[in-house]
């Protein structure tokens, strides 16, 4: 009998590629890339192609689970799913009645159904009266969001490669990371067809191999270096007047300002040359359209803010916002909001003070730590962790770990059991997203699309699917009301009703979205004051902001902390991954044996200057701790700089690079941490024998 073919959207990252899903007596037994996906054309990673090991792993978490021991000890029993909710349900009444609901946390982090799922999580939240939902958005999304939010209105601008001139990659790797390979193709087509590749990269990344100007700029720096962009494109008159004089507020301000950053002086500030650095501001000024593409990882710097400021300041004075080419506004499909966020009392804050941030509703990972062990500003006793593993994840390991082991409840819902796992009271197991339906939208090359993510087969064991938690537990803590629903269809067909549209109407049929452009033409940039971009910002100024950006040290740097420089010599950044995303995948075979073990890549100077060969054991360690890694010797990282793999400490206890990262210096706007700038010293361990 042959194999039963169907079609699903992959979820192993958060890119949503296409999947062809072949079954046999209920079980997927392969996958292919779906040809008709209209960004992939049927090109599938190595994590897709490894989804049968992830579902059909031995080790998965199947049954809940109650810790029997001493936390970390990982000691269980096996209970049902009503004593896990009972269980769940009586200890947060309590820790209700005993503190209000602020004391109770969640932490959401890249599970496979991150989209919509993040709407009942909220709407849980919400319901019970507190603001304390954090993700790791602060170092991953969420300083743009904010930049392009105050900027221009729009949260982020999204690159249209494939109608391009001048393609910037700034901090970006797309074909060394987790979720973007097929933008690769994209970009390397736009090439052949004469457009300009830039990429602004501190590494000599796969892209930058390919660029027509790669400019590698010492880490920490990139602010300086746009501001000095800024500087060339407005005193050699290269900006786009038309856009600037009808749709921009403050250029004059902003022309003063960055006088400061001359040519010469951003030279001294990032290593780059001169004529490189107007090199590259007259091209990306005068070649249209142009897109920019600022990286995930500058979103992990104490100044990202401003970094990402800088980035919005020059896509709108070169008139590259919205049009075809260059950065465009997506377009949201109509959707019902289903948070309830009017339900939250608006007098109750997150445990931080980043007030930007509470405009949206989201806590802060390190600010929830730091109130769990000091109780300020009031305290957090219990925590709900879904698909996410804070004890690796978050900067200052050790710290998270203490404070996880100091809540009264602790639940965490995942498919394997984690670092962050092993410190629960509660263990619930999480279904794929090849086991649950879910929405998928994403853009595509000239259209924007919405598909179906198919329940392919039934959840193994007693695992759950993410929502369906919340629709439980919602229930069990008495807001029957507010959790109506049968089951995830129904729930999707209420979301998608403002677009007209069902779940099982996009089984036959993919919801299709025409793109258009110059949207900011009929009402103005949304939410600015006279539907203007905001180039110098009186928002930002009323909350004591910057209402320009700057150029700021790293908090710890040669500059800013010579003592500590002179004790750690060299700058460690986080190197890219494709095959794993964050924490997840290093327990699946087929991507083990391609990158088998923890790296720390070091440039042949520094390796003779440490008495450091390929292929060593090393030890490395900052003012909060101590790692082990193998070191890899390679001109790819600059002499100073070395590049760590980052998210082992799960399959290696030795290697998780946060228990070196610093969370006490944190940007004032975004909160993000310097994960990706840090000081260290790096040694060889002796060889046994």
């Amino acid at each position: 009998m042959g194999a039963e073919v169907t079609t699903t959207v992959c979820r192993m990252c958060t890119a949503g590629c296409g999947m062809r899903v072949f079954l046999q007596d209920g079980k997927i037994i392969k996958v292919h890339g779906l040809s008709e996906d209209p960004r992939t054309g049927g090109a599938l990673c190595a994590k897709g192609l490894a989804a049968t090991q992830l579902i059909y792993h031995p080790d998965r978490v199947l049954y809940p689970l109650k810790r029997i021991g001493a936390k970390g000890e990982g000691k269980w029993e096996r209970i049902t799913w009503d004593e896990a909710l009972d269980t769940i349900t009586s200890k947060l009444k309590e820790i209700i009645s005993s503190y209000g609901a602020k004391a109770i946390s969640l932490y959401r982090g890249q599970a496979s159904d991150w989209g919509n799922a993040w709407e009942f999580v909220k709407r849980f939240m919400n319901v019970i009266g507190s603001p304390n939902v954090c993700t790791s958005s602060y170092v991953c999304h969420w300083p743009r969001v904010l930049a392009g939010k105050y900027t221009y209105g729009v949260g982020r601008t999204f690159p249209e490669y494939s109608a391009a001139k001048c393609i910037v990659l700034w901090g970006s790797n797309p074909a060394g990371t987790a979720e973007m390979g097929f933008r690769v193709g994209q970009i390397i087509q736009a090439q052949e067809d004469s457009a300009k590749l830039i990429v602004i990269d501190a590494i000599l990344s796969p892209m930058a191999s390919k660029a027509d100007i790669w400019l590698q700029p010492w880490p920490g720096s990139d602010s300086a270096l746009a501001l000095g962009m800024l500087n060339v494109i407005i005193t050699e008159q290269l900006y786009d007047k038309d856009f600037v004089r009808e749709w921009t507020h403050g250029f004059k301000k902003l022309s003063e300002h960055v006088r400061q950053y001359t040519a010469e002086k951003v030279a001294e500030i990032t290593g780059i040359e001169v004529s490189s650095i107007r090199e590259v501001a007259r091209t990306y000024a005068t070649i249209k359209p142009a897109c920019l593409y600022d990286g995930n990882a500058l979103d992990q710097y104490c100044n990202s803010f401003d970094m990402a400021r800088s980035f919005c300041l020059l896509r709108a004075i070169t008139g590259n916002l919205d049009v075809p080419g260059g950065e465009w506004f997506l377009q949201s499909v109509a959707k019902a909001d289903l948070t309830l966020m009017d339900q939250l009392p608006g007098d109750v804050k997150p445990a931080y003070d980043y007030p930007l941030m509470f405009q949206s509703r989201h806590g802060h990972p390190i600010a929830i730590m730091d109130a769990i062990l000091t109780g300020k500003p009031y305290p957090v006793r219990a925590m709900l962790v879904q698909g996410a593993n804070p004890a690796l994840t978050v900067a200052n390991s050790s710290k998270v770990q203490r404070a996880l082991r100091d809540l009264d409840l602790l639940v965490v819902m995942d498919l394997f059991i984690t670092r962050t796992t092993m410190l629960a009271d509660i263990v619930l197991p999480a279904a794929t997203s090849f086991e649950k339906s879910d929405l998928t939208a994403y853009p595509g090359d000239r259209t924007d699309w919405v598909f179906p993510q198919k329940k392919v087969i039934e959840p193994r064991g007693e695992s759950w699917p993410d929502w369906k938690l919340w629709f439980e537990l919602g229930k069990h803590m008495g807001y029957e009301k507010y959790f109506p629903w049968n089951d995830i269809e129904d729930a999707l067909d209420e979301r998608l009703k403002p677009q007209g549209a069902t779940f099982t109407g996009l089984k036959s049929k993919p919801l299709q979205i025409q793109r258009r452009y110059y949207k900011y033409r009929e009402n103005g940039f949304p939410g600015m004051p006279k539907g203007k971009v905001q180039l110098y910002s009186e928002t930002l100024k009323n909350f004591g902001y910057n209402p320009l950006p700057v150029h700021v040290d790293p908090p710890e740097s040669e500059k800013t902390r010579p003592d500590i420089a002179k004790r750690y010599p060299l700058v460690a950044i986080r190197w890219p991954m494709n095959l794993y995303v964050h924490t997840q995948h290093r327990n699946l075979l087929w991507l083990r044996q391609y990158d088998p073990c923890s790296l720390v890549r070091i440039n042949p100077i520094d390796a003779d200057a440490h008495g450091i060969t390929n292929g060593d054991q090393v030890e490395i360690e900052t003012l909060r701790g101590k790692i082990k890694m193998t070191a890899q010797v390679t001109r790819r990282v600059p002499p100073g700089v070395v590049g760590i793999s980052w998210g082992w400490g799960e399959a290696s206890h030795e290697s998780g690079v946060n228990m070196l990262t610093d969370d006490e210096h944190r940007n004032p706007v975004a909160g993000s941490t310097s994960n990706h700038y840090f000081l260290c010293q790096v040694r060889a361990i002796p060889r046994e024998g």
